[in-house]
């Protein structure tokens, strides 16, 4: 079991340098306009892939763990997967207009269109088959594959392209056939189109779906201000927003262990124990999140410049207010855990989209001004970290006065 944390801690740095040093060669080989329409495309690719995925890698992983490996979810999840898939080229296909108009609006250029559809179609199979692979506990196999998948798609891309447009290709054809070639690798083929298959699909559409607004309203937290926004900023604030996502990824290890000890505890009605690890998670996080904040604040002109050759003053300025929500932002995700180890009403979920409808509104009236929505936006943060910190308080408090 230890082996294979730290195995999986070294997967998630490789992981996390193949993504960031990915801008860097983007920068680099193709300039900082290109960058800019990297980065947008990246926050852009999250958000509907959190859409049109229905949470199946979450349902992946429960119920492939809980029903002991069984394929068939493997199998469900993947012809389900390339539907989704087959749907997406089908509406390029018949309502190209349409999707260019949507992406544009973003700040994305048409010509990417097509290229954007192949790199979500080999990102969702990549999903499908890591998440089978971890909820089959076989984590070894999963990070070995996440290594060459995920951390080595970008490089093999960026070698053989010599545009954007070739990169997202190569990128996404890649994770296509890499996924394609484990999951016969994984599959038993003596099997069946036939009534079992159609119900662990629905098992996992089931558990998916009930999770998909939660995920959903995450995502949209990250793509909505590229709307209103500028468009000469839109390309540096969609990669603040990465950096922001990059450290609460940072605290993804505290995340994983932190839900199934709290639980734990609380099964156990060990309260005590769960008010005292609870006082020490928040003061580590605390301590380390200021730290880490500063050391990135003092240096942060140095930070972009290692992925951009130039930036201005008041790109520089804006960035100030980012690094700011960050502090909030991973607050909020270890408070979101603590409230799913509490609870298991939709809290998050409600508090998530509430606030996000409320901020939404009133960025329409200061649209195009990326001062005004970049502090509404860190505003956003704030109210998530500080009303899923009161429901921590409320929930662990009726747990102390039931007991």
């Amino acid at each position: 079991m230890r082996r294979d944390y730290i195995f999986s801690l070294f997967t998630q740095f490789i992981v996390l340098f193949s993504f960031l040093f990915s801008y860097k060669l983007i920068s680099y080989f193709y300039g900082i306009s290109i960058f800019e329409q990297y980065s947008i495309i990246k926050r852009l690719n999250t958000f509907i892939i959190a859409f049109v995925s229905f949470s199946l890698p979450i349902a992946l992983i429960r119920n492939v763990a809980y029903y002991h490996g069984d394929e068939k979810f493997l199998i469900a999840g993947y012809l389900w997967t390339i539907f989704i898939i087959l749907v997406l080229f089908t509406l390029f296909i018949f309502d190209i207009n349409q999707i260019a108009f949507f992406l544009n609006r973003f700040g994305v250029n048409k010509q990417y269109c097509f290229n954007i559809v192949i790199l979500i179609a080999g990102i969702l199979l990549h999903n499908v088959i890591y998440s089978y692979l971890r909820g089959k506990l076989e984590y070894k196999l999963a990070n070995i594959y996440d290594i060459f998948s995920k951390a080595g798609a970008p490089f093999i891309a960026i070698v053989f392209a010599n545009n954007l447009n070739m990169f997202l290709f190569i990128h996404g054809t890649y994770q296509i056939i890499l996924s394609l070639f484990v999951f016969c690798f994984l599959v038993n083929f003596k099997f069946k189109i036939k009534l079992d298959i159609l119900n662990k699909l629905k098992i996992l559409l089931f558990y998916g779906v009930k999770r998909i607004f939660s995920d959903l309203g995450l995502n949209l937290i990250f793509i909505y201000p590229l709307y209103f926004i500028n468009n000469k900023h839109k390309g540096l604030v969609s990669f603040y927003l990465t950096l922001i996502v990059v450290i609460g990824y940072l605290y993804t290890p505290l995340n994983n262990i932190l839900l199934s000890r709290l639980s734990r505890y609380l099964s156990n009605n060990d309260l005590n124990v769960f008010i005292k690890i609870l006082k020490k998670i928040y003061f580590i996080l605390i301590s380390s999140l200021l730290v880490l904040i500063f050391i990135i604040y003092f240096n942060k002109q140095y930070l972009i410049q290692f992925f951009i050759s130039k930036i201005d003053e008041y790109n520089l300025y804006i960035f100030n207010y980012y690094i700011f929500a960050a502090f909030f932002y991973v607050i909020f995700l270890i408070n979101k855990n603590i409230i799913d180890s509490l609870t298991q009403k939709a809290i998050n979920a409600k508090i998530i989209i509430l606030l996000l409808f409320v901020f939404i509104l009133l960025s329409y009236f200061f649209k195009n001004q990326t001062l005004y929505i970049s502090i509404l936006f860190i505003l956003l943060i704030i109210m998530l970290a500080i009303t899923t910190g009161m429901f921590v308080y409320i929930l662990t408090r009726d747990k102390i006065g039931k007991n």
